[in-house]
């Protein structure tokens, strides 16, 4: 139960992590940089799961 718990939590963080990350990309870079990095969480995601 706990470790259910725990890995929850973790995917809340990352999923909270990776928002501030694209608002900040957003902000600063160009669109083609927001995609490239879209493309590569989007790979990160797919390991971890």
């Amino acid at each position: 139960m706990f470790y259910a718990s725990f890995y929850a939590l973790l995917t809340v963080i990352l999923m909270i992590f990776y928002l501030f990350l694209f608002y900040i990309l957003h902000k600063n870079k160009s669109a083609d940089t927001i995609q490239t990095s879209n493309k590569y969480s989007i790979k990160l995601l797919n390991i971890h799961h």
